[in-house]
Protein backbone atom coordinates (compact mmCIF):
# COMPACT_ATOMS: atom_id res chain seq x y z
CA UNK A 1 0.00 0.00 0.00
CA UNK A 2 2.93 2.33 0.68
CA UNK A 3 4.22 1.96 -2.87
CA UNK A 4 0.77 2.60 -4.32
CA UNK A 5 0.36 5.72 -2.18
CA UNK A 6 3.75 7.00 -3.23
CA UNK A 7 3.14 6.36 -6.93
CA UNK A 8 -0.29 8.01 -6.74
CA UNK A 9 1.22 11.12 -5.17
CA UNK A 10 -0.14 10.74 -1.64
CA UNK A 11 2.31 12.02 0.98
CA UNK A 12 1.27 9.35 3.51
CA UNK A 13 -0.44 5.96 3.35
CA UNK A 14 -3.12 7.25 5.71
CA UNK A 15 -4.25 9.79 3.12
CA UNK A 16 -4.64 7.05 0.52
CA UNK A 17 -6.65 4.93 2.96
CA UNK A 18 -9.00 7.82 3.72
CA UNK A 19 -9.47 8.65 0.04
CA UNK A 20 -10.01 4.98 -0.82
CA UNK A 21 -12.60 4.60 1.93
CA UNK A 22 -14.46 7.70 0.68
CA UNK A 23 -14.56 6.48 -2.91
CA UNK A 24 -15.16 2.75 -2.39
CA UNK A 25 -17.03 2.77 0.91
CA UNK A 26 -14.70 0.38 2.71
CA UNK A 27 -11.08 0.30 3.83
CA UNK A 28 -8.46 -1.18 1.49
CA UNK A 29 -7.99 -4.22 3.74
CA UNK A 30 -11.66 -5.20 3.52
CA UNK A 31 -11.68 -4.60 -0.24
CA UNK A 32 -8.67 -6.90 -0.63
CA UNK A 33 -10.27 -9.59 1.52
CA UNK A 34 -13.51 -9.51 -0.48
CA UNK A 35 -11.83 -9.47 -3.88
CA UNK A 36 -9.34 -12.30 -3.57
CA UNK A 37 -9.78 -15.19 -5.99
Amino acid sequence: LEQIAERAGFPHVEYLSVAFRREVGMPPSRFRAQNRP
